[in-house]
């Protein structure tokens, strides 16, 4: 009898080896499938950007170089807010040398109807407002500005709106304008802004298009800018979004943009509360 359960036992510990054994090899082929499927190669696409968030330094978990990035961002927010408040603290300042409200028009902004080549344009001042309407022939900008004094070093912001039509209507500020040059900074599709230079030779990219969340994709955005010499600070409601180096034109004056993408768009723009204030 007890060699009868010995030889059990034994067979039921061969057995159970057998079934490790084929449950390893089933294992290890599924793991080859797995391989081969490419899920692998997919997380590790997926997962190599995180980990090499700081490429100058030793290899890093995908724990530390997400805690490196996030701490990185967290430097430039603090430091650009820094910046933002010395910024300001500058032009702080500086009198108030122009103000408009839009009230009435003794500063002697342009206001007309007109059919041309380029757009056909309502411009009024209405209701507090400097509002324009503009239906195009052709892809434009247009300008204008008051009676006032070429500026080099100034602070400018004012209060833009567009109303109604193409949500690639652009409108902004035009500064350091002279007869046929100028500086073009403006937003357009509710989120992007850039900084543009014109000039007889045409258009020059100072600062692309970019996305920031400090726009507001309806209603108001106030548009302040800076000019320093040639060092241009971008602020769009109170927050500092971008610094631009520029030398070619040195002074103008300081006025209002709208401009449509595409014949046959339209769209309704308005302005208020422009305040300059220089050194």
């Amino acid at each position: 009898m007890k060699d009868s359960t010995n030889r059990k036992l034994l067979l039921i510990f061969a057995l159970c080896i057998l079934l490790s054994i084929g449950a390893i090899a089933i294992g290890f082929m599924g793991m080859v499938d797995l391989l081969d499927s490419g899920i692998v190669d997919s997380v590790k696409r997926w997962i190599e950007p995180i980990v090499t968030i700081r490429s100058d330094g030793p290899p890093l978990s995908s724990d530390d170089a997400l805690q490196d990035g996030l701490s990185a961002l967290d430097v430039e927010a603090t430091q650009m807010v820094e910046k933002e408040d010395v910024i300001k603290a500058i032009y702080a300042e500086w009198p108030i040398i122009f103000a408009e409200a839009f009230v009435t028009n003794d500063l002697g902004w342009p206001v007309f109807e007109e059919d041309a080549d380029l757009a056909n344009l309502s411009v009024e001042i209405k209701s507090g407002k400097y509002q324009w309407h503009a239906q195009a022939n052709e892809g434009f900008i247009w300008w204008a500005y008051p009676d006032m004094d070429p500026l080099d070093d100034f602070f400018a912001e004012i209060e833009v709106t567009q109303l109604e039509g193409d949500l690639n209507g652009e409108l902004g500020v035009v500064f350091r304008l002279t007869e046929d040059q100028y500086y073009l900074f403006e937003l357009s599709g509710g989120e992007y802004f850039s900084l543009w230079r014109s000039d007889p030779e045409g258009w020059s990219e100072l600062f692309d298009w970019t996305a920031s969340a400090a726009v507001n994709s309806t209603g108001m955005n106030k548009l302040g800018i800076l000019a320093q010499g040639d060092q241009f600070y971008l602020f769009i409601n109170d927050q500092l979004v971008a610094e631009v180096a520029d030398n070619q034109l040195v002074t103008g004056v300081v006025g209002v943009a709208i401009g449509l993408d595409e014949a046959d768009t339209e769209g309704s723009f308005e302005f208020d509360n422009l305040i300059i204030r220089a050194p």
